[in-house]
């Protein structure tokens, strides 16, 4: 869900939209009636160590399932995942 106001609204209330931000709320902020920003919350971007850890979990869990005979397309690993959420 998205919300839209003006530069001076948001001006205004800075912190108001930035909360909202914050909380996963997209704030299109426009110009004489026309979109020129969206604030959104910012994802924090992996290091060089996180993502040489996830890629090495990766391979452990491949190196597993082919042990294991496992041979299951991504659709079917997500839906097995999606399953066990519920």
């Amino acid at each position: 869900m998205s919300r839209s106001a003006s530069v001076a609204e948001v001006k205004a209330h800075f912190s108001d939209w930035v909360r909202a931000a914050e909380a996963g709320e997209a704030v299109v902020i426009t110009r004489h009636g026309k979109p020129v920003v969206e604030l959104v919350r910012a994802v924090p971007k992996l290091t060089a160590e996180q993502i040489a850890a996830r890629r090495q979990a990766f391979r452990a869990i491949r190196k597993r399932a082919n042990e294991l005979r496992v041979n299951l397309t991504p659709e079917e690993i997500k839906e097995s995942i999606n399953e066990g959420r519920r």
